[in-house]
């Protein structure tokens, strides 16, 4: 699922759901490296609030080709539902870690292995030496699929997942949600899908064969939500399968489902 920047339109509406949000005192982002086993790095990018009630490591779609700016600011895929509604998340009292892929590479056909898995849990460990905070893996189509490997792989380092429009369909990167051997996580998962999502990767008729395929999973929920605004192809930022023009709605019932249980 290959995002292009926002239209004119979309950076508009993302403008007014940004003003419209809560406002909560949110530290100044910290961008660091973590040095990696074959002498390359990853990049995290972390902002949180006062009294953050969790940590979600965010798993974007696409390539998950991120790239940052020296000030923190996005240089490349920005226009990615997770990344473009950081400050909603926020709002709603989480801290927010996103990632670089290892040394800049594609991560297309490599995120249900276990060595992403490993780099995943090297930026959890991280975000655990910063604060004593549950940490929830969120992931976004392709991103879904790293979201489930790492799970299936990091037990109880993890508080829970959720998925937005996962791949469970053919695209090119050649591996989907299945992959990341879901049967394996044993922490809470939700499934978020749009009923209007055409993007052939990501058919939201999917979400059963998906529930069931965690079997292992001690709570397993599926949101089916709505929308219809679309500018441009069906798999992009501007589209049902990124949630477009329904963002608030989204990140509300996702918090709201990740603040129950960790209050539990």
């Amino acid at each position: 699922m290959r995002c292009k920047s926002l239209s004119r339109t979309g950076r508009a509406l993302l403008v007014v759901l940004l003003v419209a949000a809560p406002v909560f005192a949110v530290a100044a982002s910290v961008l660091t490296e973590l040095p990696l086993e074959d002498g390359g790095i990853q990049k995290l990018l972390y902002a949180e609030p006062t009294h953050p009630q969790g940590t979600l490591i965010m798993l974007a779609g696409g390539s998950g080709m991120v790239e940052f700016n020296p000030d923190g600011s996005f240089r490349r895929m920005g226009e990615s539902f997770l990344l473009r509604t950081l400050p909603l998340w926020q709002s709603q009292g989480f801290a927010t870690a996103v990632l670089s892929p290892p040394n800049g590479m594609s991560l297309l056909g490599y995120r249900h292995t276990v060595v992403y898995a490993g780099y995943i849990g090297q930026a959890i460990d991280w975000v655990r030496r910063h604060g004593s905070t549950p940490v929830w893996l969120v992931g976004i189509s392709q991103g879904a699929t790293a979201a489930v490997g790492a799970a299936a792989r990091l037990g109880d380092r993890v508080a829970g997942i959720v998925v937005l429009s996962p791949v469970t369909g053919g695209s090119s990167a050649g591996e989907t949600v299945f992959d990341g051997e879901p049967g394996r996580v044993g922490v809470p998962v939700l499934i978020v899908v749009n009923k209007n999502d055409t993007c052939p990767a990501s058919p939201p008729g999917s979400a059963g064969l998906i529930v069931d395929a965690f079997a292992h999973a001690p709570q397993r929920e599926v949101v089916y939500l709505e929308s219809t605004a679309i500018q441009g192809q069906a798999c992009n930022a501007e589209a049902p399968h990124s949630f477009f023009g329904i963002e608030p709605t989204t990140v509300e019932r996702i918090a709201a489902w990740m603040t129950a249980r960790s209050s539990r």
